[in-house]
């Protein structure tokens, strides 16, 4: 992922600088620093791609909106706590403290991603 295309994703999703950094676990000077050419940690690169690219980092790198009905919503939400409870037996599991990190920054981003969803969810209930 190239510096102007994680500024312009951001952008494009309507994030800060700030909110990004809060959805990655950074700071906003490291969002910066990558929006300007520093080189991404390979951890937090998965996280910043998941964050910006929430569908697509599992399945394709198509920018189709995929979720289109309320049902959607929920399947989303479901798949994501189950996700959390995934990682959340991991982290019982694990014996190395940088697992433990790993798996605790991506419960922090399903937490963040079903918030997400269910905003959108709410969203579109009031378009209808």
């Amino acid at each position: 992922m190239k510096a102007i295309e994680i500024k312009e994703r951001r952008k494009f999703l309507g994030f800060t600088q700030k909110k990004l950094a809060e959805m990655t676990g950074v700071s906003v000077q490291t969002i910066n620093g990558y929006e300007n050419g520093k080189e991404i940690p390979t951890t937090k690169y998965q996280i910043l791609n998941s964050v910006l690219y929430p569908k697509e980092s599992i399945i394709t790198h198509n920018e189709q909106i995929t979720v289109q009905n309320l049902s959607g919503y929920e399947l989303e939400i479901q798949n994501a706590s189950e996700k959390i409870k995934e990682h959340e037996t991991i982290i019982k599991l694990a014996n190395n403290p940088s697992t433990v990190i790993h798996h605790t920054e991506m419960i922090k981003l399903l937490k963040t991603q079903i918030e997400l969803l269910q905003e959108a969810k709410k969203n579109h209930e009031t378009d209808k």
